[in-house]
């Protein structure tokens, strides 16, 4: 019969094996390279420099199956401003501009949405999203993509 001692260590070693393949599994690793992609996606979209009078309301990020269905990762990042100026004067501002894909290959545009409100921002006030969307990769393992 073993001892107390040798059976604790085995036990102690089981949990500490079960836990690594838990944290390893294709799962946690798919949705963890994922969150890494947009982290480092989204975080382009802060250093687009602002045109005058405009000032940042919201900001989201996000990953999944975004864009039509199927098994696919999408990765979309959307700042929404508030502004005095016109939406010709914010196209300009914006036209031509692109940032790096989600993974680092490839380019994408930064787009503009101008955004209908139910409540009144003032007189002269608009809001407008800009946002990078990047789309068609592998999902991996990422249930969020499926």
């Amino acid at each position: 019969m073993e001892s107390k001692k040798k059976v604790g260590k085995k036990i102690k070693w089981l949990l500490l094996v079960m836990l690594l393949l838990l944290a390893a599994n294709p799962f946690t690793l798919s949705a963890g390279l994922n969150d890494y992609s947009l982290k480092k996606f989204s975080s382009q979209l802060p250093n687009v420099p602002l045109p005058p009078n405009t000032i940042e309301a919201d900001y989201d990020a996000r990953v999944g199956g975004l864009i039509g269905n199927g098994d696919n990762c999408d990765f979309r990042a959307a700042i929404t401003y508030e502004t005095e100026l016109s939406e010709e004067e914010i196209r300009s501002h914006y036209r031509g501009l692109m940032a790096q894909g989600a993974r680092g290959n490839g380019k994408v545009e930064i787009k503009v949405l101008f955004k209908e409100t139910k409540w009144a921002p003032g007189p002269d006030k608009r809001y407008y999203e800009i946002y990078i969307l990047d789309e068609g990769y592998s999902s991996g393992f990422d249930i969020r993509c499926a």
